[in-house]
Parts: C-alpha cells; sequence; structure tokens
C-alpha cells in the first residue's frame, strides 16, 4: 500500500511539475504562520497528528517514541510533501499537529484500551480496525 501511495505520489502532476526543486524550496525557506481556518489548524491536524501517533502506539511503541514518530511525520509531511503542492512549511503544523495530536492520541489510545465496546473502539481508533488491529 505505501509503495502505491508513493508511486501515486510521483507520477501526480504536482509532482511532475515541482519534482526535486518543489522538496528542495521546502527545504530552503522558513516556516510561515498557516493562514487556513483555525479548525484546519487546531482540529484537524491534531487529528491527524493522533493518527500517526497511534499507529506507533499500536505497535507498541512507548509514548515518547509514538510523539517522535508522530513529529517526524509532520515534518516530512511539512518539508517535503506541502511543498509539492506549492505550500510552505507551517509554523502552526509543526508545533500542533504532533504536539497537541500526541496527547489526544494518547487519550484515544487509553480509552480503546479501557472499553470491551467494538463499535466504541472503531470510532476511537478507525485506521487500527480498517486494519483488523480490533479483534478483541
Amino acid at each position: 500500500m505505501k509503495y502505491f501511495l508513493l508511486i501515486l505520489l510521483l507520477s501526480s502532476n504536482a509532482f511532475a511539475a515541482t519534482g526535486l526543486e518543489g522538496i528542495k524550496w521546502g527545504l530552503t525557506h522558513p516556516p510561515v504562520w498557516d493562514p487556513n481556518p483555525w479548525y484546519i489548524n487546531y482540529v484537524g491536524h491534531p487529528y491527524v497528528g493522533s493518527e500517526t501517533y497511534l499507529l506507533a502506539r499500536n505497535r507498541n511503541c512507548s509514548k515518547f517514541k509514538s510523539f517522535l514518530i508522530s513529529t517526524g511525520a509532520s515534518v516530512t509531511w511539512e518539508y517535503t510533501l506541502e511543498p509539492l503542492y506549492g505550500a510552505r512549511p507551517s509554523i502552526q503544523d509543526l508545533l500542533v499537529t504532533s504536539t497537541i495530536g500526541s496527547l489526544f492520541g494518547e487519550l484515544r489510545y487509553w480509552l480503546k484500551n479501557k472499553t470491551n465496546n467494538k463499535v466504541l473502539k472503531i470510532i476511537l481508533d478507525p485506521i487500527d480496525a480498517l486494519f483488523g488491529g480490533i479483534n478483541e
């Protein structure tokens, strides 16, 4: 699956238009204040950060290591993939996505492991449920 997504990205028009120059641009320009609406920066991005945190946590990573993985995913996105679409790295995204996302992800992880209700587990961690992680 991950290779399919990589091939899709590399063959997309966005990559064809900017390619490695877009990545170089992202790595050589400082982050800017993101003009996205508050609900994207302070709700949507932390939710995504909690997903990357949960992906690590569900595979027996510690809280700290899961935070580092979430942070790495966020930084990678901001500096290498966002520039492919003409966006500069964002200050809010770099600070909020993995920080608040990890706190929210740990809460979701804790709640999922405290319940026996399969529906609630699916709501709390849909990606893990999608890949068969909720079998108990």
